[in-house]
């Protein structure tokens, strides 16, 4: 299955028309339908935003692994899944007024550094020079628990 392929079966899984989406990631339909077919290739931070958006491996989405889901307990991950869903929820019950009100506040958080989700980049020197990798907080975690390992690039 392609890259276009799988966001395409994640994108309906979730319920999402092509546009619906296109909407919610704040990008152009005709750049998210190129994506899909294939017709361009996404940069990494798309990818990226697309794993965590759907909670998959950067992996998965390209086609690397078949293992869809990232190693996180089922429990964090449906508690996570109920919170955005009751949110979702208590947005739509606003009107424009109130979800102007939300998203406002909601960027408001995004800026304070105790409720920002905490990002470690690695950086490793490859036979291509250095390159950076962006972990989130889980994969930082899963690597500090992992023996330590040579990256190949």
């Amino acid at each position: 299955m392609t890259f276009g392929e799988r966001i395409i079966q994640l994108r309906k899984e979730h319920g999402y028309t092509r546009l619906q989406f296109a909407e919610k990631i704040g990008m152009p339909q005709t750049t998210l339908r190129n994506y899909e077919t294939n017709t361009r290739e996404p940069g990494h931070s798309f990818i990226i935003q697309m794993a965590r958006e759907f909670n998959v491996t950067t992996d998965y989405l390209l086609g690397l692994s078949e293992k869809q889901k990232k190693s996180s307990t089922p429990n964090e991950s449906e508690a996570e899944d109920l919170n955005k869903k009751h949110i979702l929820e208590s947005y739509n019950e606003l009107n424009n007024l109130g979800q102007t009100e939300a998203a406002k506040r909601v960027e408001e958080l995004t800026e304070i550094s105790k409720y920002q989700k905490r990002t470690a980049f690695l950086a490793a020197r490859g036979r291509n020079g250095v390159h950076v990798i962006e972990l989130t907080d889980e994969e930082q975690k899963e690597r500090n628990e992992a023996p330590e390992q040579d990256l190949d690039f």
